[in-house]
């Protein structure tokens, strides 16, 4: 498929500039993440539902994943406009492996409550990997005098074999007393908020959540891409290439649009002698300067 090929292209890029900036992580944390599309007019797989900023409007409901240390995009898929499903998580986390450079022995994942399931946690397991998911659909029990407080708020934790699952799993859970509206209110029940996560991840409750709220964003751009974007930029402007690629900063109101520019662009994807290869046309503009951005990478790799 293209979009396989399009992964290996972009895992091999990865290795290429991981090796010229002499970086070499052991470890590292896979965010994965559902966001919201629009769409306006007869789409295909469009569906109503969560659309924050266009409430009751379709969209398509993608799924990213990113490297939480180098805000990389490591992989995802174009989905309809609904609720992602742990088998769909499970295929997602069994790419990961194959699109790391080998001195990557530890993988941690992260996801919110649609990722967590059966599916996406034995996938985990499978791999080997440490993983953190929101809990949703489970309510796993905690005694009550099993709570210990930790700053602000308390922590617990479990053993717990959900419904449909062929083995039990940690659950981890922080409370947080909610605000109770004044002195002057008689407090008859105490209230809190809750936060349950189920992991295999080491190290107390208070340390697994505080790690896993350093989940990326899955809006973020990767950054090299906002140097290519900044670079096509300013050779549509001067109508000249230009030597070397530079560090142009991009205001924030315009990524929805550099993504797009450097999403949308016609291609041929090639496998001979078992290589992949993309083909761009010679009259495409903001090809050119991806072009120039991978032969920059590749002087500097020769001069390494």
């Amino acid at each position: 498929m293209q979009s396989a090929a399009l992964l290996r292209l972009g895992a091999a890029l990865r290795a290429t500039v991981w090796a010229l900036c002499a970086h070499r992580p052991a470890r590292v944390t896979v965010n994965i993440g559902t966001t919201v599309s629009t769409v306006y007019g007869a789409i295909e797989g469009a569906r109503k539902g969560h659309n924050p900023k266009h409430r009751g409007k379709k969209g398509l409901r993608p799924v990213l994943c990113f490297l939480a240390e180098t805000r990389e995009y490591l992989c995802g898929t174009q989905r309809r406009g609904e609720t992602i499903t742990t088998r769909e998580v499970a295929r997602q986390i069994r790419q990961f492996r194959k699109l790391l450079p080998p001195h990557v022995q530890a993988v941690r994942v992260h996801g919110d409550g649609e990722c967590i399931g059966w599916d996406s946690v034995q996938a985990c397991r499978a791999e080997g990997f440490s993983f953190t998911f929101g809990n949703q659909p489970c309510a796993p029990p905690f005694p009550e005098d099993g709570w210990y407080r930790h700053g602000d708020h308390e922590d617990h934790e479990c053993e717990y074999q959900p419904q449909g699952w062929e083995a039990p799993c940690r659950f981890v859970a922080m409370r947080i007393r909610q605000d109770q509206g004044g002195e002057r209110q008689l407090k008859l029940l105490e209230q809190y908020v809750y936060r349950v996560f189920a992991t295999n991840a080491p190290g107390r409750p208070p340390a697994v959540i505080a790690e896993y709220d350093q989940r990326a964003d899955v809006e973020n751009l990767w950054r090299w891409m906002k140097l290519l974007a900044g670079h096509a930029e300013q050779q549509a402007q001067e109508g000249k290439p230009v030597p070397e690629p530079q560090r142009i900063r991009m205001p924030d109101h315009t990524l929805r649009i550099a993504r797009l520019k450097l999403l949308y662009m016609a291609a041929k994807i090639r496998f001979h002698a078992n290589r992949d290869a993309v083909l761009y046309s010679m009259h495409a503009q903001r090809a050119a300067g991806l072009m120039d951005f991978l032969g920059y990478l590749d002087r500097r790799r020769k001069a390494a």
